[in-house]
């Protein structure tokens, strides 16, 4: 899966769906690690969808948009826990009954706390953008001050 442009964004269920069918046609069993992706996956979609909705022209609502951002963020954080646990199976457990992961540890002795996710792949994927989006788009989900500075600017 290769999201170049905005279109690919938009277009995100075809190109994820067809990834799936591809996957589905190699006739291999689920394994545990496909139980948790394919559930990220579904989300990715719905978010995405959602994402569009909110950020077509006729109905353009940012402060509605932009926590979907750090929602997809969030995904991604999650799916990358699970990557780099040291334990996988043990960190699917704690995730499937619903309890706090975050103090699995990864394979260097990490535990998977949010903030120490966000430094590692930052880190991997050569962004310290990433940081500051993973911040920015984290005021969005809280009552913040971008909520005003937002409705300002509208008003304007």
């Amino acid at each position: 899966m290769n999201f170049e442009t905005i279109d690919d964004l938009r277009n995100s269920k075809a190109i994820i769906l067809d990834f799936w069918r591809k996957y589905a046609e190699l006739g291999e069993a689920f394994s545990a690690q496909d139980m948790f992706i394919i559930p990220i996956l579904s989300r990715t979609i719905e978010i995405n969808e959602a994402f569009n909705e909110l950020t077509s022209p006729d109905n353009f609502n940012y402060l509605g948009a932009a926590p979907l951002v750090r929602l997809q963020i969030d995904t991604l954080l999650y799916t990358f826990a699970g990557i780099i646990a040291n334990d996988f199976i043990e960190f699917l457990k704690c995730f499937m009954n619903g309890d706090n992961w975050n103090k699995i540890k990864d394979k260097d002795g990490h535990e998977l706390k949010e903030s120490y996710l966000v430094e590692k792949f930052s880190q991997i994927i050569g962004q310290e953008d990433f940081k500051r989006i993973y911040k920015e788009f984290s005021s969005f989900i809280h009552f913040s001050n971008s909520h005003i500075f937002m409705t300002i600017q509208r008003k304007e």
